[in-house]
């Protein structure tokens, strides 16, 4: 008795046996486990792509909402229309030029092609900065703003005269070959004319003097063509 007592003492008491609940024993709670929450860096990196997205947006509705507004620009402290500002600078240079001022003229053109790089003036301009300079005797300036207008405009009117002129210092500097290309180009470009005739006159000549003279009598030729047809 003494013995089944002292067992009856040591023995654990009895657990009742717990229901499924919010334990790891639950499925409920199992199945939340394994969903896997994104790290931060993902969370970071959808964040920043959702604020690319608003930045787009932002910045497409500021270019529709603008779209229609004329340009501005700032002459002299004052905002103003920036065509009827490009027309206005221009014509202050044309009328330097006329008055036989050209330093100012230069001046003033290129102070235009820096501040009124986008008008529709803006190859005129650079066509008097390369006539101007080349007066006076300033090849390189010349030739920066004759290759300057046919990298910047080079479906404009003009672009024919800046190659031509582009051609001829070719020659002047001992390069006559460099001219051929651009003299052919011009010579393709041009209506009849008697700017033709002495396009094909200048290739002819060119032609002589890099040593290819059954090319250079097919020119004078040409020239000679073009001058009876005239």
């Amino acid at each position: 008795a003494d013995l089944a007592a002292i067992r009856a003492k040591n023995q654990m008491p009895f657990l009742p046996r717990r229901r499924a609940g919010p334990g790891l024993t639950s499925p409920r709670r199992f199945a939340r486990l394994l969903v896997v929450a994104p790290e931060p860096a993902q969370r970071r990196a959808d964040q920043s792509v959702a604020m690319t997205y608003k930045t787009l947006i932002i910045l497409v509705l500021s270019l529709v909402q603008f779209a229609g507004c004329p340009r501005r620009v700032v002459v002299n402290g004052v905002s103003v229309d920036y065509d009827e500002a490009a027309r206005a600078a221009y014509a202050d240079a044309q009328a330097s030029r006329q008055a036989g001022d050209s330093d100012a003229a230069l001046t003033k053109l290129d102070a235009f092609v820096v501040q009124f790089d986008a008008s529709e003036l803006a190859d005129d301009a650079l066509a008097g900065i390369g006539e101007l300079a080349l007066a006076k005797g300033q090849v390189e300036r010349a030739r920066d703003a004759y290759a300057r207008l046919l990298l910047e405009h080079p479906r404009s009117p003009l672009a024919p005269r800046a190659r031509l002129e582009l051609a001829r210092l070719d020659v002047q500097r001992g390069k006559p070959q460099d001219a051929v290309a651009p003299l052919r180009t011009v010579y393709d470009e041009l209506g009849a004319g008697d700017e033709k005739q002495q396009v094909a006159l200048t290739l002819a000549e060119t032609l002589d003097r890099s040593g290819q003279a059954d090319q250079a009598a097919e020119w004078y030729l040409k020239a000679h063509a073009s001058a009876r047809s005239d």
